[in-house]
């Protein structure tokens, strides 16, 4: 794991790319298992009109050819753009994937890109005038929906999350703007305020939301799409896929992905205690505005969400009787004679289901 505070000074670049009085931005596409759309990503990423640019394809330790394909790409290249392939050693997860790539980058703004999306070519450069006309520490923007097949079925989408768990830590709710890290850009700066541990943290948007509200910085929202964000089963920000048939085996992936999803949600709940922490010295008046509570009980319910499978009977009930969030009940109460018996009365409705909607 890298800390970005001590690790946000620039890699050294094989080769110049500045011959403009241009600051240098980085293009950075994170990519795992996404081996069906890293291609248009990448070719995306090429397709960029901004000058100087420099372009990080990142791999997080994939099991399938997504690296291959990267490499190949990135041979074959013949552009303008100063282009890098970089791989993990191993699997790191979402925020410590994105602390790595910034060690290594050059850029004074940090343009965020995933696998299966596809940047629009004038992302890069009105990213970059937005950037520059507002002084926003971040950035994000509209963008189009596409299927996993490519074919647009929304335009001109806008990030709406009124009940994000993020906005309950807050007394008034609308006090924070959330970040979309699909659409996202960061000023270099942004990294030199994380001084606490990300590792385990699978959002990176909600740490850097989170933090610059807590530091008073900007974050500027860019009224044009500028992504076509992809919808499919398999995307990272999936935690739980939705079907029609249900079958056993998916049933206790789903479950296996709420788990490590919950304990996620954990570490950056953490964080943001530690954050709270912070603000005693730097900005206490901020402390009255956030509910530390709240923070209390979304550690409580994901530690419930993340332990329940193998907390046995009696572990389950006292995690319903002390459940102090509606939410919380209703996770637990269908669950509560343990996986197995959860998955048939599932499966057994899901079919009840099926068979009403299509008598």
């Amino acid at each position: 794991m890298l800390n970005a505070a001590n690790n946000v000074s620039p890699a050294p670049l094989t080769r110049g790319v500045n011959e403009s009085n241009l600051p240098l931005v980085t293009f950075a596409v994170f990519a795992y298992n996404q081996e069906k759309y890293i291609k248009e990503a990448v070719e995306s990423a090429f397709a960029q009109n901004y000058s100087p640019l420099e372009i990080i394809i990142s791999d997080d330790g994939s099991s399938d050819k997504t690296f291959e394909i990267i490499n190949s790409l990135v041979r074959n290249y013949r552009g303008l753009h100063h282009v890098r392939a970089v791989q993990t050693k191993s699997n790191e997860g979402i925020m410590s994937h994105v602390l790595s790539v910034v060690a290594q980058s050059n850029g004074a703004l940090i343009i965020v890109a995933a696998g299966d999306d596809i940047s629009y070519p004038n992302r890069a450069q009105t990213l970059f005038d937005s950037w520059g006309r507002s002084g926003a520490w971040a950035l994000f923007s509209k963008f189009d929906r596409i299927n996993q097949n490519g074919s647009m079925f929304a335009s001109d989408c806008k990030l709406e999350s009124p009940n994000h768990t993020i906005r309950r830590c807050f007394r008034d709710k609308s006090e924070i703007q959330l970040i979309h890290g699909a659409t996202s850009a960061y000023d270099r700066r942004v990294f030199s305020l994380l001084n606490h541990n990300c590792k385990g943290i699978l959002t990176e948007d909600g740490v850097m939301s989170f933090l610059l509200y807590c530091y008073g910085k900007d974050v500027n929202f860019v009224d044009e799409s500028l992504v076509k964000y992809r919808s499919h089963p398999d995307a990272l920000s999936n935690a739980v896929s939705k079907r029609f048939n249900i079958v056993r085996s998916e049933l206790r992936n789903d479950e296996e992905k709420a788990k490590k999803y919950a304990v996620a949600f954990v570490n950056l709940n953490t964080f943001f205690l530690k954050i709270l922490e912070d603000l005693k010295v730097s900005r206490p008046i901020l402390i009255d505005k956030i509910l530390k509570s709240e923070i209390e009980n979304q550690i409580k319910y994901n530690l419930m969400v993340a332990g329940w499978v193998d907390a046995g009977f009696i572990g389950r009930l006292q995690f319903l009787l002390s459940s102090c969030r509606l939410d919380g009940i209703k996770w637990i109460l269908p669950r509560l004679f343990g996986l197995s018996f959860f998955i048939r009365v599932k499966v057994f409705l899901n079919k009840f289901r099926r068979y009403l909607k299509l008598s």
